[in-house]
């Protein structure tokens, strides 16, 4: 059963593979699995946190100016 190999599946058919998967597995492991999950939901936060950060030091620079400065001090 790879999910991988099929793209034309849908996210409610992959969605019923992933619960049938987990529902077969004995409840020593269930914790387990969710540890995993949590594991790529978190990694996949720290990237998007990572692509924002990027993001802000690029236009630093635009910021960084002495006219800005100047017009925000006299405001």
């Amino acid at each position: 059963m790879c999910l991988r190999g099929n793209r034309r599946k849908s996210n409610a058919a992959t969605q019923k593979v992933i619960y049938d998967l987990l529902d077969a597995l004995p409840d020593s492991q269930i914790s387990e699995m969710a540890s995993f999950i949590m594991s790529i939901k978190m990694r996949d936060k720290g990237r998007l946190h990572k692509d924002l950060e990027a993001a802000s030091l690029a236009s630093a620079d635009f910021w960084d100016n002495d006219i800005g400065d100047e017009v925000w001090n006299n405001t």
